[in-house]
Parts: structure tokens; sequence; C-alpha cells
């Protein structure tokens, strides 16, 4: 099987990861597959990146003929490159299979996926590398998270903060990410219209890759301290549901005109960031 390239840019290795992510998707392949770099510097980063193509390309279920993904890759380099070579697979993969957890969260259904069901999937995720406090609607309105709680009123399951710590010996130094899990978005009052909506399980991928990153931090051996910040809602059409006019008082005391139900994005991550500041 034959993957077209286009002009190549020695210095950029994105055009390889996504010619073998092209050849893992097109269809069965089976057996041993062996990808050369006849025509290409063997880099360690060119071969990572078909590593990475391969893991993210390949299909996560069986074809309809019975084919699946092969079961073995061998990629050709000169021995001179062997041992970054292999450094680079590893981290390859590792990114691979990290990505693929956070487009598995993606992929779940919305109604298998409550805001308190999803941070419990994040924990069990990240549960090799990082810490957990899940903070529960409670403990929301008393830190101040006024936003967040609003943009969460119309749902049956209230809003929720997860906070993912990752701490090495010696740290170099601590990045805090924030990111808004909104489990379906369905635009609240302001309801999105016709097929807007078709997305609204995606509006958590934020923070489903926020997770992803984070599982992978230890095998890694990432060396600064990571805080994450995650925001997670259901945002439904629900008789308390706030309305356009009304106004919120965010975690860090600015006050807010609701406009449009549907930014919620908005009022979950003001919160995040305050307490990101502090």
């Amino acid at each position: 099987r034959a993957v077209g390239l286009g002009r190549l840019v020695a210095t950029d290795a994105r055009p390889l990861r996504d010619a073998a992510g092209v050849a893992a998707a097109s269809g069965p392949l089976r057996g041993r597959v062996v990808p050369t770099l006849a025509l290409v510097p063997p880099t360690a980063a060119a071969i990572g990146a078909l590593a990475e193509g391969f893991h993210l390309g390949r299909p996560r279920r069986a074809s309809p003929d019975g084919g699946t993904a092969p079961a073995h890759i061998t990629i050709l380099a000169p021995t001179a490159v062997s041992s970054d070579a292999e450094r680079a697979v590893h981290r390859a993969t590792t990114v691979a299979h990290a990505t693929i957890a956070a487009r598995d969260l993606v992929d779940t259904p919305p109604n298998q996926q409550s805001p308190t069901v999803f941070a419990r999937q994040m924990i069990e995720l990240t549960s090799a590398s990082c810490g957990a406090d899940l903070h529960d609607h409670e403990a929301l309105r008393t830190a101040g998270f006024q936003g967040t709680l609003s943009a969460g009123r119309g749902a049956p399951d209230p809003p929720c903060l997860l906070e993912l710590r990752y701490e090495p010996s010696e740290p170099l130094g601590h990045v805090v990410l924030c990111g808004r899990g909104t489990t379906f978005g369905s635009g609240g009052l302001s309801l999105r219209r016709g097929t807007a909506m078709d997305g609204g399980k995606a509006d958590m991928a934020g923070a489903a890759a926020i997770a992803g990153a984070c599982s992978v931090l230890a095998d890694l051996d990432v060396r600064v301290r990571v805080t994450a910040l995650l925001g997670l809602v259901e945002s439904m059409p629900g008789g308390d549901a706030q309305r356009p006019g009304d106004v919120v008082t965010t975690r860090g005391g600015l006050t807010v005109e609701i406009t449009d139900t549907a930014a919620d994005a908005v009022l979950i991550l003001a919160g995040l960031l305050d307490l990101a500041r502090g």
C-alpha cells in the first residue's frame, strides 16, 4: 500500500505521522508491516512520527471483513540511531495511548456520562500519575463558583470540580491547566438549533484532553509539577435553568449578565482561572 507524502520538509515530521495514520486507517493491514525511511532523513523525530501515526490511525474496532490493525510494525532505520529511535517510539506510543484515551472519553454517549461519572472516569485514567480531589456541588457553592453552578442549573446532575495533582520530586516549575467539561451542551434556554446540537457531547473534550495528558506525566518523567482544574457540568434547558438577563457573580467577584446561556464555557473557565491565579 502506497501513501503519497507530497512535498517534504526535512525539519517537519508531521507528514510522516499523517501518512502513517492514513495507511493504518485505509483498510485491513494484516501480518507484519514494514515502513522504510529510504527517502526521508531517518531521525528519531521521523521514527517517532511514524509510530505515533500508526497508533492514532489504526481502527479501534474490527472492519466488516474481519480485518484488524496489524499485530506488529517494524520500522527500518540505521543502527546509528537505534537508541534514540527506541526512546522516540516509546514516547510516541505513550502519547498516542493518551490521545486515544481522550478520544474514547469524547466518544462516550452523553446519557452514560454525567459530570460525576465523567470525573470518576478521569480519576481512573490518571490514577498512575496524579492524585485527585473531587469537589461536589456544596463545595463549589462554598468556594464561590456561582458561574459554574449557574451553567449547570438546568440539569438533573449537579456540577462538580475535579482537581488533579502531579507532584514529581524536586520539580523545576509549576503549571496549572484549566479545562471545561460540559458533558452535554444543549445551549440551555438559548437552545442550539438543528444540527448544531449534534456535537453537544464533545463539549467536554477540553477536560478530556487535559486528563489524557495528565495520565502519562509519570511515564514520560515530566519534571514539572502540574495541577489540572476541570469544571464539569451538563448544560440543559430545565425548569431551574439560567435565563438571558440573569446576573451572576463569578468567583473573582465580577458580575456577569447572561445574554446567551450557550456561553457556559465562559462562566466555567472564569472560576477556574481565578482559582488557578490564587
